[in-house]
This record gives C-alpha cells, sequence and structure tokens, in this order.
C-alpha cells in the first residue's frame, strides 16, 4: 500500500513512535512527522496527504485547524484527532468534521484500523456532502 501519512504532534516521542509504527503498516509509503500545526502547513502546501493525524491541542494551534486545511487543499484527505483531554463536545465536533478521533492513551492496533479505514476512505471518495462517521 503507497500511502502518505501526516502526524502532526508537539510530543516528539510519540510522533516518532507513530512514525515507525505506521511505516511498518505502509511499506513503499511515506510517513512524514509535523511538531506545530505551521510545519503541518509546510507539509501539506509541499505534497498530497492521504492520512492526516492531528493533536487537538498544538502550540500554535488546534488539530480542527489543520484537519480542515488539509481537506481544503487535498481532498480527499482523511483526518484522524488525537486528544488528551476527550469530551463528548469534542467528539462530536470531529465526526461533523468527517474525522474520525481517538482519546489518549490509546492502543496502537486502534490506530492501526482508523488508519487502514481511512485510507480505504481516501481511495473511495464519498460524493460531495456525505458526511462518514467513525465508529467506536
Amino acid at each position: 500500500m503507497s500511502a502518505r501519512i501526516l502526524i502532526v504532534d508537539d510530543e516528539i516521542s510519540l510522533s516518532l513512535l507513530l512514525q515507525r509504527y505506521l511505516s511498518g503498516l505502509c511499506p513503499g509509503g511515506q510517513v512524514d512527522t509535523a511538531d506545530s500545526a505551521q510545519a503541518a502547513l509546510e507539509h501539506l502546501a509541499r505534497g498530497r496527504y492521504d492520512v492526516v493525524i492531528a493533536d487537538y491541542l498544538l502550540p500554535d494551534a488546534n488539530g480542527f485547524q489543520v484537519l480542515r486545511q488539509a481537506q481544503t487543499q487535498q481532498p480527499p484527505a482523511q483526518g484522524i484527532l488525537i486528544t488528551g483531554c476527550p469530551s463528548p463536545a469534542l467528539e462530536q465536533a470531529t465526526l461533523m468534521l468527517g474525522a474520525a478521533w481517538l482519546a489518549k492513551p490509546f492502543d496502537l492496533r486502534d490506530l492501526q484500523q482508523l488508519v487502514l479505514d481511512r485510507l480505504e476512505r481516501a481511495s473511495h471518495p464519498r460524493p460531495s456532502g456525505d458526511v462518514a462517521f467513525a465508529a467506536d
């Protein structure tokens, strides 16, 4: 599977762990990391990504802004929001954005399943206006 994934998190150790894990999931693909929203936007300007995984709390913005920008610049880019501060309101807002979400700490197998699902959605885009909801 030749996929491009962008991980956006200011926790460098988590980003590197996810990069190694997801690189094994997508041989021949590319997994990049960014430690801020600004760095993520620079990555998005330079290339196409199938899946963008963004932490909600970033030093210079929030993960929603990154995911919205990815969807605007690179449809059908798929988003996954990760957060250490889960709430029902945040979950609902994430789903309304058309993204999936995971609360930290999470099991890597759960992330793997979401990434595989999002890669499938990226390769088969839904018609405009059709919102996809992630199942728990």
